[in-house]
């Protein structure tokens, strides 16, 4: 009796499934009123020229000690836009007390709004926050 010798055996080719993409989980930014509260004017409150504006915000909503505000009318025409001034040390991530007296031009409006913007030194958009209260006009 002779043996040849046995080929190999040849074993599939392993299927191999292509892994799913990775699960990016953003985080959450945190809420505007966690990052700027106003104190006056609340919303809908009746406001005469000049207006006293106060409220506290993070310190990272500031730079340089400020961060602009901007009177517009219901047809959202610029009454005024100047900067808000911080009370205290700006130099902190805890909230900043800020105020400042802003003249602004008679509305032809009833009604308008004063929107509270982050500094944003960086310009990028992604970095840009603001909230919008609703005023009205003696």
């Amino acid at each position: 009796l002779r043996l040849f010798p046995t080929k190999p055996a040849i074993s599939p080719t392993p299927v191999v499934e292509p892994s799913p993409p990775p699960i990016v989980v953003e985080p959450t930014p945190p809420p505007l009123s966690d990052l700027i509260k106003v104190n006056y004017p609340k919303p809908n409150d009746v406001i005469k020229n000049p207006v006293s504006i106060s409220g506290e915000a993070r310190g990272t909503w500031f730079f340089e000690a400020s961060f602009p505000i901007t009177i517009l009318d219901a047809n959202r025409k610029v009454l005024a836009k100047v900067p808000m001034q911080a009370t205290a040390d700006w130099m902190t991530v805890d909230f900043v007390s800020f105020e400042g007296i802003v003249s602004f031009i008679k509305s032809t409006t009833t009604t308008g709004f004063i929107i509270f913007e982050n500094d944003n030194p960086s310009g990028e958009p992604e970095r840009s926050k603001s909230i919008e209260v609703p005023v009205r006009f003696e």
